[in-house]
């Protein structure tokens, strides 16, 4: 049926063009020179020219009607498409109550953080280096959820800091499991501008969980965050 209605648009459409062709170079292409055939487009009636521009311009409508038609029924199957939820649009409801420490000597390093985590509502306490990152975490292990460690530190570097810590959690898992308790490893994300392949092998070897390169991105921070802590 809508083969036979674009036919018939097709049809009236090109007999209209033919007619308007038809009155606006009658007599013309007998024509031989340029100056002869100005001569005579001058001499051509308005309304033969009206009528040959009205004929052309009602082709090209009925032409692409029908692609516009497709083209409008697209973009309302796209605008009904409903959107994928991201975890922006969630983070202050999914990481209230958190507590992550986060071990980062730089102090505008550290603002970044802040800054960048303040929608998500997660309490964030900070180290200055790897070794006072270290005792905070042993002194109060139970009420941290994740550590941000940054791997280039005075004193105690990333690698460092996390080998202790993991060793900490050796040395308590041993002690809990003699009282029947059990104590899950803390999930520790290095912090840092080099993401190269020895890198990260690196840091995993020394027991962190996974890397994220500084400059640091909100989505990827909240993806590792949704990742380990639910």
């Amino acid at each position: 049926m809508q083969k036979k209605r674009l036919n018939s648009r097709l049809v009236f459409s090109v007999s209209i063009v033919l007619i308007s062709i038809t009155v606006l170079f009658a007599g013309i292409f007998t024509v031989i020179s340029v100056d002869n055939l100005i001569a005579q487009l001058n001499k051509l009636p308005l309304k033969a020219v009206i009528i040959g521009i009205l004929g052309l311009t009602l082709f090209l409508i009925l032409v692409n009607a029908p692609r516009n038609s497709m083209a409008a029924k697209r973009i309302s199957k796209l605008d009904k498409t409903p959107s994928k939820p991201s975890v922006v649009s969630h983070a202050a409801d999914c990481f209230r109550g958190k507590r992550i420490l986060l071990a980062e000597d730089v102090e505008i390093n550290r603002e970044i953080v802040l800054e960048l985590l303040q929608p998500a509502s997660v309490e964030i306490d900070c180290a200055e280096n790897g070794k006072e990152a270290v005792k905070m975490f042993c002194e109060n292990s139970s009420q941290y959820d994740m550590i941000f460690m940054d791997i280039q530190m005075p004193e105690m570097d990333g690698y460092e800091a996390a080998r202790r810590i993991r060793d900490y959690e050796y040395k308590l898992n041993i002690d809990c499991n003699a009282r029947r308790k059990i104590h899950n490893n803390i999930p520790i994300i290095a912090l840092s501008a080099d993401v190269f392949k020895d890198d990260i092998k690196k840091s995993i070897e020394s027991g962190m969980n996974a890397n994220i390169g500084k400059p640091l991105d909100y989505n990827e921070l909240l993806g590792l965050m949704h990742k380990f802590l639910y």
